[in-house]
């Protein structure tokens, strides 16, 4: 890359408007690297290429097509060829493709099965590779290691030892990981420095940012380690506790156990003078036993309220939104009834919102619920329009492994719902929630949509993170009838918003992304 960073970026922007929206997602970084090789190949342009499709077979290093790609552009540029033993092609096997699609479907038993019948003898690279990372990001640590113990594959062999270094940074301590990393081989040198970094800064100190930096200064084009690099070096006041002027708002219907334990954690965060107001939206279950029991975690900052029938979650948010005893409090907080809550967040959160202009809505880092060590959701982007013209959001690493891409802080187009807060009264000029996405989906994005219309964005606060105890609501369609009602408010969603308005939320969101990253490069290229 020739000059500074800021200014190949700039020159970038201009034929891959979406580079802002992250590299950490497998099917992202896949689309990015498409877009670029695409275009008339040379220079800065074509050495990137490369980069970019070296970055990708560090993190998967079995993959056939990503080997392709970089042994094409590495002749191209005139850098080393990958290993040779990348060039080992395995027989094929009558039971991966099975294995594989067992895996895409999230069948853990069935992958297990082909695995130990067939995959371990096989020899495969791709099957040990797709399997082991399969269950690390499940937070299947035995089956993991059972992948890792029973394959054919020498013990030296760089997709075993990638494995390996994956399962010691999930499982091991720091100390004990940062071992088994610094044992992958030269070949691995950047992803290798991004888990040791991880391993560093879980321990404290400086060492870890210091990493990043010297990482950062080979890969400055990585938008991921730019925000995540920026955020750890830029001062940070220490979090105030929430004020009097600040609710946390729980509606639930017929999820009492789960209920119960997202205000257990409530309880325990730290939650100043923050008040908490509870729906049961017509439950049948105990909900209103759980519910009535919790006047013991939170006394007179508890109000609770009941509804006859469940009205589904627009409306449910619209009327503890527009309840007499909302209209006290400054800034709402919409929560999930089944997360887990760490200590500090809403004095996070607060902090954030203190920050942002008044219509900004501030959300978080969704994780999936322990055991499972990946990423539920990030910050919400749009991508450019389908063919159709339809909304198309980038897929920001949601299900795969975390490897701390996603802790950033960063202005943004959407946030998850299942934990963000707003203002009360920009919510009320917004028209609140739209009850034809009745009784949930996209309701929250598409409140996030028409804020921005309206000037505001919301607010990705990624080192910020809960955990979801249930798989997203897109990805527990699982039946004709939860698939048609996704697809059917996605038709709404879609219909709602003419092509010139997408465009202009298209505009907005790129300008939001491109605006902050630039910025943050700059600082970033004066150290």
């Amino acid at each position: 890359m020739t000059g500074q960073p800021s200014g190949f970026l700039t020159r970038l922007g201009r034929h891959l408007p979406e580079w802002p929206t992250g590299l950490a997602g497998r099917g992202l970084m896949l689309r990015h690297l498409s877009n670029l090789l695409a275009l008339p190949l040379a220079g800065d342009f074509l050495a990137l290429g490369h980069s970019l499709a070296l970055w990708r077979w560090q993190l998967l290093p079995w993959d056939r097509q990503t080997i392709d790609t970089v042994s094409a552009l590495a002749k191209m540029v005139g850098q080393p060829a990958l290993p040779a033993w990348t060039a080992e092609k395995a027989r094929t096997e009558e039971h991966f493709v099975p294995a594989i699609q067992a895996i895409a479907e999230g069948r853990a038993e069935a992958a297990a099965e082909l695995w130990m019948k067939h995959g371990a003898a096989a020899g495969n690279a791709s099957w040990l590779g797709e399997t082991g990372l399969f269950f690390l990001q499940n937070g299947d640590e035995a089956r993991a290691r059972m992948v890792l113990e029973t394959t054919t594959l020498a013990g030296n062999h760089p997709v075993r030892l990638l494995l390996q270094a994956f399962l010691a940074y999930c499982y091991a301590s720091p100390e004990s990981a940062i071992t088994a990393i610094r044992d992958l081989p030269e070949d691995f040198r950047w992803i290798r420095s991004l888990l040791e970094a991880q391993c560093l800064l879980r321990q404290g100190g400086t060492d870890g940012a210091g990493v990043l930096l010297k990482l950062w200064r080979e890969i400055p084009w990585h938008p991921n380690l730019t925000l995540k690099l920026h955020d750890l070096l830029a001062p940070v006041a220490a979090p105030a506790p929430p004020e009097a002027d600040t609710a946390v708002l729980i509606y639930s219907w017929n999820n009492a156990d789960l209920l119960e334990k997202t205000l257990q954690s409530l309880a325990q965060s730290e939650l100043g003078a923050a008040s908490v107001l509870i729906l049961d939206n017509g439950s049948a279950d105990h909900t209103q036993a759980v519910v009535h029991a919790s006047a013991n975690l939170f006394g007179e900052r508890l109000k609770s309220f009941r509804l006859p029938v469940n009205i589904g979650a627009p409306a449910a948010r619209n009327w503890l939104l527009r309840h007499p005893e909302a209209s006290r409090f400054r800034r709402l907080v919409f929560m999930d009834d089944d997360v887990l809550l760490p200590p500090g967040w809403l004095c996070e959160l607060t902090s954030h919102a203190r920050r942002t202009p008044r219509g900004a809505i501030v959300g978080c880092r969704i994780m999936d619920q322990a055991p499972r060590r990946s990423v539920q959701m990030a910050d919400v982007n749009l991508l450019a329009p389908d063919p159709d013209g339809e909304f198309l959001i980038a897929n920001a690493g949601g299900g795969e492994l975390d490897l701390g891409l996603h802790d950033y802080n960063r202005p943004c187009l959407s946030v998850t719902g299942c934990c963000h807060m707003m203002d009360r009264e920009r919510a009320m000029e917004l028209g609140g929630f739209d009850l034809r996405f009745n009784p949930s989906q996209f309701d929250d994005f598409e409140l996030d949509l028409r804020n921005a219309l309206a000037g505001g964005h919301a607010f990705y606060a990624g080192r910020t993170a809960i955990r979801h105890c249930q798989r997203s609501s897109l990805n527990q369609a699982d039946s004709e009838a939860k698939q048609g009602h996704i697809q059917g408010n996605l038709l709404k969603l879609n219909a709602k918003y003419t092509p010139e308005q997408k465009d202009e939320l298209l505009r907005i969101n790129r300008q939001l992304l491109w605006a902050d990253l630039l910025a943050r490069t700059r600082d970033l290229e004066n150290l």
